[in-house]
């Protein structure tokens, strides 16, 4: 067990989405397999490096979606779960087109502006260091898309996890998993990638200044900016396969 989880050692403060990803991704690899015993909490928690209440959580967590269940008096066991459950949670209820892009979007809009607002009350000095790199990595590869992305997708995810909500934070690594292909509808479109880092800019300012309001209304315009740039291009998907907003 230790060579499994050896190589996901986690960084100490992570909570508990982001260790129930990471037992998740063992289990859709087959390092864990239906049937086996969970490891303990105290295994867990020294392996991955978390408290053991974060441990809870991933399990409440992992039960919710049928990866595992528990018998009580007994243990927590690997289930057999069905191929939707091994992909992020909301992937099974993805379909395709132009208006699953814009539906999701619209939870984006929803879920996004009040995930900054709590973030910008509990965010520490070192999520805002790392929030910062990520600016600075999309202001530096404005003409190259993919690295453009990446920082962007990071900086997202840090956001969730500033939050210090383990639901939120699980549902947000979800959506940013999935808006691969709005993101690139959104870029493009002459110009996005620029007026995306101006954003990014205004939402980590208002984040330095612990400004949750602030925070809230810079996201609001980016999410508007996104969707002004991506609609025009809604057009040009063309019955694509089911898997392809995630590609």
């Amino acid at each position: 067990m230790r060579e499994i989880f050896s190589s996901i050692r986690l960084d100490d403060g992570i909570l508990s989405a982001r260790a129930a990803q990471q037992i998740q991704e063992l289990i859709r690899t087959g390092e864990l397999r239906e049937g086996e015993r969970l490891p303990s909490e105290r295994e867990l928690s020294e392996y991955l490096g978390v408290s053991r209440t974060v441990v809870r959580e991933a399990i409440k967590l992992l039960k919710a979606v049928g990866l595992v269940r528990v018998k009580q008096g007994v243990g927590t066991f690997i289930a057999e779960p069905g191929p939707d459950v091994l992909e992020a949670p909301l992937t099974a209820f993805m379909g395709s087109g132009p208006k699953v892009i814009s539906d999701l979007h619209q939870v984006r809009e929803i879920l996004e502006p009040e995930i900054v607002a709590l973030a910008a009350q509990s965010i520490t000095d070192e999520q805002i260091a790392r929030l910062e790199q990520a600016v600075h990595e999309m202001e530096e590869n404005i003409h190259h898309l993919q690295r453009h992305i990446e920082a962007d997708q990071r900086f997202h995810s840090t956001l969730a996890e500033a939050t210090q909500n383990s639901i939120l934070q699980l549902l947000s690594y979800s959506i940013v998993d999935l808006t691969q292909k709005e993101r690139h509808l959104s870029f493009a479109s002459p110009g996005a990638t620029a007026r995306g880092c101006y954003h990014h800019r205004r939402i980590l300012e208002a984040l330095q200044a612990r400004d949750a309001q602030r925070a809230r209304a810079a996201m609001q315009d980016h999410l508007k900016q996104i969707r002004d740039d991506m609609t025009p291009n809604l057009p040009l998907i063309e019955a694509p396969d089911p898997h392809a907003l995630l590609s």
